[in-house]
């Protein structure tokens, strides 16, 4: 077995685990989710609320959670039960989920908010979690993927379809998360017009621009995709600050990582593949780019309430879990005169460096491959000299 074939299949036990992880991730989540509200039994009633706390025949106490157990503490005593579906059993109690025929009107405004649609509570989704690398992986398999048959890739008599394939499953991707806000709504229960959600950030918009790339194999919209996306595109995939309620259980945890992930692995399929290569002219197409956008970005921000497009009235993402713009907003004091003059510069700066980067790479591989050859000529010249 090659050291190829030995490295992918590492990675690919490596993802199983990680798999296998995530769904005992996920069934926790959904398990404790399922929790919340009353809980009656003979004698017992245990009112699960969202943040911790519990009541127990009328008295204030805590609860607490871990692999389908759950502990509640209530004046001085602590009882352990077991879960089972909408059944709680522990020291001859048995719970019993109660589920209203009737909803309540509170909870007929967030009732389409719950199930795999919906929102779960904050902190199902945590940094650096199994759930949290697992995409991260993927996304560098694939990157190895397209590089390792790249040029069996662009024999593929099938390739243009396989182009367009993927380019639809950008626009499921980017869509798909407008036609599940229609449904749910957004998770901030103030929020009734949903236009703090237009299509005003980055991510969405290297998105739309990549499916255009892939599919007409544009060379004028590659440099746009390829600096804007191997540069700022990472740091969503570092600070997904905006899913910190929305894990594996959700569908939202899996429109994030494809719109995210799949753009720049458009990118780097045009560049292996099909040769594409950026230039430094191309940085000032990028950075006009990212000035219209921010300029329509700025005008929403004055003019709708809870706006934060491109993050430039907060410093966070909506979802409260911390992102890259944080320490930077931090540091101009919320000014956005000097929010926008500092991010300019980092951008700009950034990109040279996405540019360089990439210089330095193909000068590396450069050397690699003539080395490699050279090894190769030697070793026939051998062969041929001992026959």
């Amino acid at each position: 077995m090659t050291k190829k074939r030995i490295a992918l299949a590492v990675c690919i036990a490596v993802i199983l685990c990680l798999l296998a992880a995530v769904i005992i991730e996920t069934s926790v989540a959904t398990a404790k989710q399922n929790l919340y509200g009353e809980w009656k039994g003979e004698g017992v009633t245990v009112d699960f609320k969202t943040d911790g706390t519990a009541i127990v025949n009328g008295l204030l106490g805590k609860w607490d959670y871990s692999f389908f157990k759950v502990k509640v503490s209530s004046g001085g005593s602590v009882t352990e039960y077991k879960c089972d579906g909408n059944t709680l059993t522990g020291k001859g109690i048995e719970l019993n989920k109660q589920v209203s025929d009737k909803l309540e009107p509170e909870l007929q405004v967030n009732f389409f908010k719950t199930g795999f649609f919906g929102y779960g509570d904050k902190g199902n989704f945590k940094y650096w979690s199994f759930s949290h690398f697992l995409p991260i992986i993927l996304y560098g398999l694939a990157i190895f993927l397209i590089y390792r048959y790249r040029n069996a890739l662009r024999e593929w008599k099938h390739e243009e379809n396989f182009r367009f394939v993927f380019a639809a499953a950008m626009l499921l991707a980017e869509m798909s998360y407008f036609w599940r806000l229609l449904y749910v709504g957004s998770s901030d229960p103030t929020d009734t017009t949903l236009l703090d959600k237009l299509p005003l950030q980055v991510c969405e918009w290297t998105c739309i621009l990549a499916i255009f790339m892939i599919t007409k194999k544009s060379k004028w919209l590659y440099p746009i995709c390829f600096y804007v996306c191997m540069t700022i595109g990472v740091f969503p995939l570092l600070t997904p600050s905006v899913i910190v309620t929305t894990g594996p259980a959700y569908f939202r945890y899996y429109q994030y990582w494809l719109e995210h992930i799949l753009p720049p692995i458009a990118v780097l399929y045009m560049t292996f593949v099909h040769g594409f290569k950026p230039t430094k002219k191309g940085i000032i197409s990028a950075v006009g780019f990212m000035g219209v956008l921010t300029t329509f970005a700025v005008i929403c921000n004055a003019k709708f309430d809870n706006a934060n497009y491109l993050y430039l009235s907060k410093g966070t993402a909506a979802g409260g879990g911390g992102s890259i713009m944080d320490p930077i907003f931090n540091l101009v004091g919320g000014s956005l005169p000097l929010l926008l003059i500092l991010l300019t510069s980092v951008v700009i700066g950034i990109f040279f460096v996405a540019y360089y980067a990439y210089v330095l790479i193909c000068r590396l591989n450069a050397k690699l491959s003539k080395k490699e050859q050279t090894q190769e000529a030697a070793v026939e010249e051998n062969a041929e000299a001992k026959a």
